[in-house]
This record gives structure tokens, sequence and C-alpha cells, in this order.
């Protein structure tokens, strides 16, 4: 290994050794509302207690249970793991799934990780909620431009 590959190992690690300030700590935009994604939720649910956030994901009924997954395919393999449930009053439940069920939604909602199902498996439970509104996905056409633009840069 010669000496410039060598540095830039050490710099790499001695990066990856060092704590940031604001490690554990939540965003600042955390005081009123935390618009997070479900794989900042699954990072840290401990750390979004009591907090209300918002999150986007795929609106599923698995065992009896309403529950918010990352994506349709996690719903559809039972990763029960990466979900949210809804701890609330089933006439407020029907309400969901009337509105949004097996769809991507964003839902608004007080987060609680102290009760993760019967089976302690999920991230924990919407203790409230607040806002439940259908996300719609990117159409098929915006992904194949999308994906147009980026082959056309890679040619270049």
């Amino acid at each position: 290994m010669n000496a410039r590959n060598f540095m830039i190992a050490a710099l790499l690690l001695l990066a990856g050794c060092m704590r940031s300030e604001d490690s554990g700590k939540l965003a600042p935009s955390c005081q009123q509302l935390c618009e997070i994604s479900l794989l900042q939720l699954m990072a840290a649910p401990d750390q979004y207690e009591g907090k209300e956030i918002s999150i986007v994901g795929y609106l599923g009924i698995y065992n009896h249970v309403l529950a918010l997954y990352p994506t349709e395919t996690q719903y559809r393999i039972i990763d029960v793991s990466s979900s949210v449930g809804f701890r609330v009053p089933a006439a407020r439940q029907s309400t969901f799934v009337d509105s949004g069920i097996y769809r991507y939604v964003r839902v608004k909602g007080v987060f609680s990780s102290k009760f993760r199902g019967f089976d302690a498996k999920r991230l924990g439970d919407f203790v409230a909620v607040s806002a439940l509104n259908v996300v719609t996905p990117i159409a098929d056409a915006d992904r194949e431009k999308d994906f147009g633009v980026e082959a056309e840069f890679l040619d270049k």
C-alpha cells in the first residue's frame, strides 16, 4: 500500500471514529412535528417516543392488525419488524381502512415505541393519529423519463 492510500484509509478511519456533537439528538424540526422516513424510525425508534411524527408508508392489514410498512413488498413478505401499528379505537381504524388501505399514505400521529405488538416485533405504534392522506406514487411514465435523463447524462 503506498503512502497516499494509507493516508486516505487513516483519514476515513478517523472520520468514522469521530462523534458528532449532534448525534443522538432529534433534528431541530422535531420540536413540533418530526417529518421522518420509516428508515429513520427503524434506526432509532426510542428517540421518537411520545413525539408527533409524519411518515409515508404502505398501509396494510396482517393478522387483524392495521399497520404501516416501508413498502408494499415489505407488507407482502410480512416484514412485521419494519412496521408501525395503530393503537387507536376500532371505529377510528375503520375510517383509515376506508380511506387508504393497501395504498401509500402519509400518517401524522403520536408514536410510541413502548408497545411493539403482541409478538414484540413491530417498531411501535401510533397511539394517536391526527391525519392520514393517500400519497400518489410516481407514475411509470415519470420513472422512465427520469431514467432516460440519467442514461443520457451517463453517455456524455
